[in-house]
């Protein structure tokens, strides 16, 4: 199945395989219904983001089941259809046909950048 996951999905899917109640504060979905029928659809979407080395501004990626939007720090875009394109080789950001998917993966995006604030301090 391609359905998006995170590791933030690790706990709450243990604690239902394990009959335990799910912590209000998980911010992560049980994966289990996923487990249990791989073909059920589903609507959720995974964020990464990450700075590149030099840059000042994080790079972000969203997807969903079929498709992956990347927007860069400097604002250039791609979006690929993972079921036709699973090795992301053709960018369709410009894909007027996929104008509505584009705008629908970008409202999970970050609203602002987060600050690059270097890197972590050294613990002794």
């Amino acid at each position: 199945t391609r359905q998006p996951a995170t590791l933030t999905d690790l706990y709450p899917t243990l604690c239902e395989l394990a009959g335990l109640p799910v912590p209000a504060q998980c911010d992560g979905a049980s994966l289990v219904p996923h487990l249990k029928n791989p073909a059920a659809p589903c609507s959720r979407t995974s964020l990464t983001s990450y700075v590149f080395h030099g840059e000042k501004t994080a790079s972000h990626a969203v997807s969903d089941a079929r498709y992956r939007l990347i927007r860069y720090g400097d604002g250039f875009e791609e979006l690929y259809d993972l079921e036709t394109d699973p090795n992301e080789f053709t960018n369709r950001a410009a894909d007027p046909a996929l104008a509505e998917v584009k705008a629908r993966l970008a409202e999970a995006l970050p609203s602002s950048p987060a600050p690059n604030l270097g890197k972590p301090a050294k613990s002794e």
